[in-house]
This record gives C-alpha cells, sequence and structure tokens, in this order.
C-alpha cells in the first residue's frame, strides 16, 4: 500500500520502522526530510526490523498518490495540515490520526467533506523514542489499538490491514467521543507538572532534571484520580450509550493513590523518560514552552473544561490546574484549542445533533 506518515516525531520514526519493513511504499512528509536517512531500524526489536521510505516536504508530491495518510503531528498542528491537504487529496483514500486527539472528527469533516474516510485512535500505538533522529527509534507497542472510524464507510479493510501491519489487535469503537473526551494525557501529564511545579515561583531554580514516571508521586496520584472523577462526571451527564471510558483506576488495574503511584512508577516501557526542563546556571526550570504544556493544557485540559461548561459539570480541581498552566506559560495561554462552538455546537441539542442523530 502507498502510504504517507505527515510528521516526522517519534512515532513517525516507528511506523516507518514497522510500515516499511512490511513492503509498503512509504513517504515521510516532515519539514526535516533532509535529515533522514532512506530508512529507520527498530532498535529495540530482536532482531532489530528495519523499514524504507522516502522523506520529503511537499504535500504536492506526497498527497495525490497516498491510499492511506496518517498523521503523526501535535494536537495543535492538525488543523494546518488537513488544510494544506486538501487540495490535493483523494477522496478514495482513508486518512486518520494518532492519536486523534480532541474534534479530529469535526475538523475532518469541515474542511475534507462529510464523505472523507477518517478514523482516529485513542491512544497512541506504541511508546516511542528517537535514538538517532532520522536513523533509529526504540519502541515499545501496545497490545492494542483502539479506533473511532467514520461509519459511513466499510471498515473491515482497514481494520484487518492495521492489525497485520501492526501485529497488535485492533478494535473500533463506537463513537469519536471517546477520544475527544479522553483521560490520557489529558490529565495524565497536568497532573505530575503541577505535583512537580505548583509551587514554582520566578527564580525558583531545581537542582536536576526529574524523571517524568519513575519518580511519580503520590500528590500526582491524587491530581489524576480526582481529574478522571471529574471527567466521568462529564460522562454521565452527557449520557450517551455509546460515550463509556474506563475509569483512570480501571486502565491501569488499581485501587487508590498508594497502587496508582507504584503501578505507574513500575511501568518498563515508561521509564528513563525526562521532565521537559531547562538547564540553566545552577540547575534547571521549568520548560514552560514544551508539549506537555501547549498540548495537554489546551487540547486536553481546556477541551474537557468546554464539554463541562456546555453540560454544566463542576470540575474544581481540572480549573485549579488550568488556572496554574496557563499563569505560567505564556505558550500555552497562547495556545487556542478546537472548541465546539466553531464548529456550531452551542447547546445540549446542537451536541446531540452531531453525535446522535449525524454520528
Amino acid at each position: 500500500m502507498r502510504i504517507c506518515i505527515i510528521g516526522g516525531g517519534n512515532l513517525a520514526h516507528s511506523l516507518v520502522a514497522t510500515l516499511g519493513h512490511n513492503g509498503n511504499e512509504v513517504t515521510v512528509l516532515t519539514s526535516r526530510f533532509n535529515e533522514w536517512s532512506d530508512s529507520i531500524t527498530d532498535i529495540t526489536t530482536n532482531p532489530n526490523i528495519t523499514g524504507k521510505a522516502i522523506a520529503c516536504n511537499s504535500y504536492e508530491a506526497c498527497i495525490p498518490k497516498a491510499e492511506l495518510i496518517l498523521i503523526t503531528v501535535p494536537a495543535f498542528l492538525k488543523a494546518e495540515v488537513l488544510l494544506n491537504i486538501k487540495p490535493y487529496f483523494n477522496p478514495n483514500s482513508w486518512i486518520g490520526a494518532f492519536p486523534g486527539g480532541p474534534s479530529f472528527d469535526l475538523l475532518a469533516k469541515q474542511i475534507l467533506g462529510e464523505n472523507t474516510r477518517y478514523f482516529a485512535s485513542q491512544r497512541v500505538p506504541y511508546i516511542c523514542r528517537v535514538e538517532e533522529y532520522g536513523k533509529t527509534v526504540n519502541s515499545f507497542p501496545k497490545d492494542a489499538m483502539h479506533l473511532a472510524i467514520s461509519c459511513q464507510h466499510d471498515v473491515k479493510e482497514l481494520v484487518s490491514f492495521l492489525k497485520d501491519q501492526l501485529s497488535m489487535e485492533i478494535s473500533s469503537l463506537d463513537s469519536f467521543l471517546q477520544i475527544s473526551i479522553s483521560n490520557s494525557n489529558p490529565i495524565l501529564h497536568p497532573s505530575r507538572l503541577y505535583s512537580l511545579f505548583h509551587n514554582y515561583k520566578e527564580g525558583t531554580i531545581y537542582p536536576k532534571e526529574y524523571l517524568f514516571y519513575e519518580e511519580w508521586d503520590d500528590y500526582a496520584s491524587e491530581l489524576l484520580i480526582s481529574m478522571d472523577n471529574e471527567l466521568q462526571h462529564i460522562v454521565r451527564q452527557i449520557n450517551i450509550s455509546t460515550l463509556q471510558i474506563n475509569t483512570i483506576t480501571k486502565h491501569y488495574g488499581v485501587v487508590d493513590v498508594p497502587s496508582m503511584t507504584r503501578k505507574i512508577t513500575s511501568i518498563e516501557s515508561f521509564k528513563n523518560i525526562y521532565t521537559p526542563m531547562v538547564e540553566v546556571d545552577g540547575g534547571y526550570l521549568p520548560d514552560f514552552n514544551s508539549r506537555y504544556f501547549t498540548e495537554d493544557f489546551c487540547f486536553g485540559l481546556l477541551v474537557l473544561k468546554d464539554y463541562a461548561q456546555l453540560f454544566e459539570v463542576a470540575t474544581p480541581t481540572m480549573d485549579k490546574v488550568i488556572e496554574w498552566g496557563l499563569r505560567n506559560s505564556a505558550a500555552a495561554a497562547a495556545t487556542k484549542p478546537p472548541l465546539l462552538a466553531e464548529f456550531g455546537i452551542q447547546t445540549r441539542e446542537d451536541f446531540y445533533e452531531e453525535y446522535i442523530i449525524n454520528g
């Protein structure tokens, strides 16, 4: 199959190693195209697997011939990418986002048209880190990936292809809301950032670069569980049978704050991941410009808050964390997520029309 992967980050490297290894014709569309070799090796596997790909920076050259387009860029870039795709997009192609992020379905329909064959994953298929940019990557695949897929098209061929190519179980979600309303990174990363830096004041310098997960603490677990409780309240108020989201404790197989901390600090694929920080004289500062702020506060917590306001759900823990994040991160405060009103969803009636009558 002719596949175009948009984005040049960690996940793109892992997908090239896998999909390029399996005989597909893979193109990577990235601004850093001149830093890519003609193949990527996943050095985590034994034996190592290597996938071939061609890197370029031209939508005109890459998009028209692609049968499958996989978008791996951060959430704040997805609308721009879809607009760049539009002039060259073949409506017979599948287009998907790994992961979907908030309102990917609404963006795809708004920009590419109602009959577009689109899909999105709830989470990424790999925990992965580039070893050498454009050459090697470490990948830890998930056991399964959950996809929401536009309902007006036959999905069996797509699911079968991805299952075979990625060597993991692929299941279909009932609604794109299960992706837009997520208790993954949108509450996971802010919980840890707040627990680490909530006492930060200008001039504070930290003695080291903290491990994000291996040094996870009970306060982060407390915040994570509290924000998930608020998210579950939003889901109950929405009251759509197809919107079912496991609690964060069920997802991790734990029962309380201490067991959550033990679980997160012990996950093998989470090891050796450092908190986004900037080295300065005498130590380190929080990196308030990192994607953990621009992505997970703006395209995570602010989106969840948007649903909460529509359904009149109080979210005191989310509010506290959002206020702190936007106050400290100018980059996050300047980032505008796609809120429901931008898609004409201003009332609950509008919402149900989109996701029950039309969805």
